[in-house]
């Protein structure tokens, strides 16, 4: 099983925030864990507008730099289509990082970590964890 990290996640990994995340990394073998690719320009995105970007970076880019990035396919954009048809239909937008995010982790049937677990419940097959429990 393949676990993919919503920013959130990472932030709260990186400042300690929740003790169990530090205990599920632990657990949980590097292989196993990935990073979708907009959770990478979010982290970016947040570095920049920080008031220190070179130390903030540094801190993320040593975090990420242990796991595998997953990129938006060929597979993640049928996904993307798929899901945002279904919440359209059904009212529930999300976010648009979000659902590249829930695309990314569905077509590859994975399962999201994250502690926005009321977004991202919203999108029908998608296995969601909360590492902050």
């Amino acid at each position: 099983m393949k676990y993919y990290l919503d920013t959130n996640t990472i932030i709260y990994a990186i400042k300690g925030t929740y003790p169990n995340i530090v205990e599920h990394f632990k657990m949980t073998p590097k292989e196993s864990i990935v990073i979708p690719q907009i959770v990478i320009a979010e982290i970016e995105y947040g570095a920049q507008k920080s008031s220190n970007y070179e130390k903030t970076i540094k801190k993320y880019n040593d975090f990420t730099c242990n796991f595998d990035v997953a990129c938006f396919d060929k597979k993640a954009a049928e996904a993307y289509g798929v899901i945002r048809s279904q919440l359209e239909r059904e009212g529930k937008l999300i976010g648009p990082n979000d659902l590249i995010i829930a695309s990314i982790v569905v077509a590859n049937k994975g399962v999201l970590v994250t502690h926005n677990v009321n977004e991202f419940e919203r999108i029908k097959d998608i296995q969601i964890e909360d590492w902050t429990k």
